[in-house]
């Protein structure tokens, strides 16, 4: 049997610790394999020699190849205790492998999530200004506010002081208004009554208008019929004018040169 030498020796801490402390709880396999084939090997030579030297003992000998046999039956079980480990290794790899994927996905979404924290404080500045900016307007406005509760306070007792003259002039204007109301009941009465008199007096102008209408159409129709009268009278006095001429015409004797002539 060939004798396997490592290329790095485990250290002696680590080669005096316990079996128990070397062993994984999980599938049961030494961690230090490669130590306890070294180890099994060892003794299966140890015990070759052994064999060799106590050959002639049949009871030695058959105790040594028990030995051996059962030493051979644990290398086989180390052998296959280290292939289910390398089983176990590489699943573990596969399983690093998908840990390191995890990882880096983890790394991208961690630089992600690094733009989004940027992003968001940026955000939060901005809403910090604003409100800064907001804080500094309701300061403004709280102090504009205060003005002007000071100035409805005064506005208020104006209005009220305005209100009492208002109910002292009003209380006065009824008093002249009922004043002002008697004097003028007084006056209408008054009024009410020359009214009577004047539209009495109306009535009577109005009769004596139609009396002195009717005279005076009774003098506009004197005064035609006077017109015409004045008229015919002045014809008349034409007419009898050209019959004095016809008559004074006639009665002149006439001229006898006169008769000669024509």
């Amino acid at each position: 049997m060939d004798k396997h030498t490592p290329e790095h020796p485990l250290p002696e801490e680590i080669l005096k610790m316990p079996r128990d402390k070397t062993i994984c709880t999980y599938c049961g396999v030494s961690y230090l394999i490669l130590h306890e084939f070294k180890l099994l090997e060892d003794k299966i030579k140890t015990l070759e020699n052994e064999l060799t030297s106590y050959r002639g003992s049949a009871e030695r000998e058959k105790k040594l190849q028990d030995d051996l046999l059962l030493l051979s039956q644990e290398l086989e079980q180390s052998k296959t205790d280290g292939e289910s480990k390398a089983e176990r290794l590489k699943i573990l790899t596969s399983q690093i492998n998908e840990k390191e994927n995890e990882l880096h996905l983890l790394t991208e979404e961690l630089a992600c999530s690094k733009e989004e924290v940027t992003l968001t404080r940026e955000q939060e500045q901005l809403f910090r200004d604003k409100s800064a900016e907001q804080q500094e307007k309701l300061t403004k406005t709280l102090s504009l506010l205060k003005f002007l509760q000071c100035e409805q306070v005064i506005v208020k007792s104006d209005l009220n002081a305005m209100l009492t003259s208002w109910i002292t002039l009003k209380s006065q204007l009824g008093s002249q208004v009922q004043d002002i109301g008697k004097t003028l009941s007084a006056e209408v009465i008054r009024l009410n009554k020359n009214l009577a008199e004047a539209q009495g007096e109306t009535l009577s102008l109005q009769n004596q208008m139609k009396h002195l209408q009717t005279v005076s159409d009774s003098f506009v129709l004197t005064s035609q019929e006077l017109q015409t009268s004045r008229q015919m009278e002045n014809e008349l006095k034409n007419r009898c004018h050209d019959l004095q001429k016809l008559t004074v015409e006639t009665a002149t004797p006439r001229n006898p040169c006169c008769s000669q002539e024509r």
